[in-house]
């Protein structure tokens, strides 16, 4: 909680953000849309990120919350000022990770 305080300070010079959810934590699911959105409303963030990349992460597990799901839970839709892409994945085998980070490499070339 106490070094939450000082991301602002890390993402100086920074174009994109990439955010991992556990998609099967449903009971954190708010705890996570809280954290999110207290990095995208920051006036500094919102004056140079281009791009968030969220991972919803743990698809392998029964109960796990779909991408579509996540997407709703964390209102990424409401993000305006940069583009946005929900990736399923599976950290434990990589599956999905390179899909997400492609998206963001692609993404980050064309706004130069």
């Amino acid at each position: 909680e106490k070094i939450r305080k000082l991301w602002r300070h890390y993402f100086q010079g920074t174009h994109a953000l990439v955010f991992v959810v556990d998609s099967q934590d449903k009971d954190r699911m708010d705890a996570a849309r809280e954290e999110l959105w207290k990095i995208l409303d920051d006036d500094y963030i919102r004056s140079t990120m281009t791009h968030v990349l969220l991972y919803a992460n743990k698809q392998d597990l029964p109960g796990a919350l779909k991408p579509q799901e996540v997407m709703e839970e964390m209102q990424i839709k409401k993000l305006s000022y940069a583009q946005w892409y929900v990736q399923p994945c599976v950290a434990i085998n990589g599956e999905g990770l390179y899909d997400g980070v492609e998206w963001l490499t692609k993404g980050l070339k064309e706004t130069k």
